[in-house]
């Protein structure tokens, strides 16, 4: 956490995370997907998996970087 804002999968959807929600994909056709985790550039209080915000796919930058995953 803190490091870069982690781009996700994820549709972004405002309403995914309200209340007790398991793993949610959102809308797969989302224009934007979901950014977690803080950066290196913003306040402790939000290098935190649980912080969330909304990015589109080609907006890159400095905070933002992404997990490869293998999956079997």
């Amino acid at each position: 956490h803190g490091n870069v804002w982690e781009w996700c999968h994820d549709g972004w959807d405002g309403s995914d995370y309200a209340g007790d929600a398991e793993d949610p994909w959102g809308d797969e056709s989302a224009s934007e997907r979901i950014r977690r985790g803080g950066s290196w550039y913003h306040e402790p209080r939000k290098a935190r998996s649980a912080e969330r915000h909304s990015s589109a796919p080609d907006a890159g930058g400095e905070y933002t970087g992404f997990r490869v995953v293998k999956s079997d």
